[in-house]
């Protein structure tokens, strides 16, 4: 069985650890930000869908107000891993990721995917060109391929199929090329597939699961 709570406690680690590293890189990255309205040559700017006039986005992701009677660039916070701005309407503050208003008004999003990505995998680079709409699924992909986040293993994966006393007893029943006890008639037995069960013997998946080293099957 897969133990939820052990599971929560890596993830919240995991996630501290992360917040504390993107503080730190936030902090060598504001120091540099350019708070001058035109400071950037090729910086292209847009209105920010339903506060027009008030609120413009640049390619760049910095955001402009224009509330004060001249243009003065909102100086981002961080939040959580992500830049953010506090945008007034009707004299009512809303919070917003930066990356994500700037992907609404330069990147097109024709399959309306929910989610924005940084293609880097760097958080404060939030250049249209580091941006791009994605599912929950591409997402995670891209999380894991960029080393943003671990690709879960073995129990520990909250979409393993099999139970440690099935793994248990495919490591110890398995014979190849047995009619009964082959890759084959396990993967029936336990509803997966042949590759599956030659993954778990050659010890790709389930790698927390306790077995013999010295195992001769193949």
């Amino acid at each position: 069985m897969i133990d939820v709570e052990k599971f929560r406690e890596k993830r919240l680690a995991y996630q501290r650890k992360y917040v504390a590293k993107a503080k730190l890189a936030y902090a060598a990255f504001i120091k540099h930000f350019p708070l001058d309205p035109t400071s950037l040559a090729d910086e292209i700017w847009k209105d920010i869908e339903g506060y027009e006039g008030e609120y413009q986005i640049s390619n760049y992701s910095r955001v402009k107000s224009f509330k004060w009677g001249f243009p003065k660039i909102l100086k981002p916070e961080l939040c959580g891993v992500y830049l953010a701005v506090h945008l007034l309407l009707n004299g009512k503050p809303q919070h917003f990721s930066v990356h994500v208003l700037a992907a609404r008004a330069f990147i097109p999003n024709p399959e309306n995917k929910p989610l924005v990505n940084h293609v880097d995998g760097n958080k404060l680079n939030c250049h249209i060109s580091n941006l791009q709409w994605v599912t929950p699924a591409e997402n995670l992909e891209h999380a894991i391929r960029t080393g943003l986040k671990k690709q879960p293993q073995g129990l520990d994966d909250p979409r393993a199929v099999l139970k440690e006393n099935q793994v248990l007893e495919i490591l110890d029943t398995c014979v190849p090329g047995d009619k009964e006890f082959g890759t084959v008639a396990l993967a029936r037995k336990y509803g997966v597939s042949q590759t599956s069960i030659w993954r778990i013997i050659h010890g790709k998946v389930y790698k927390n699961i306790p077995r013999d080293d010295d195992s001769e099957k193949s």
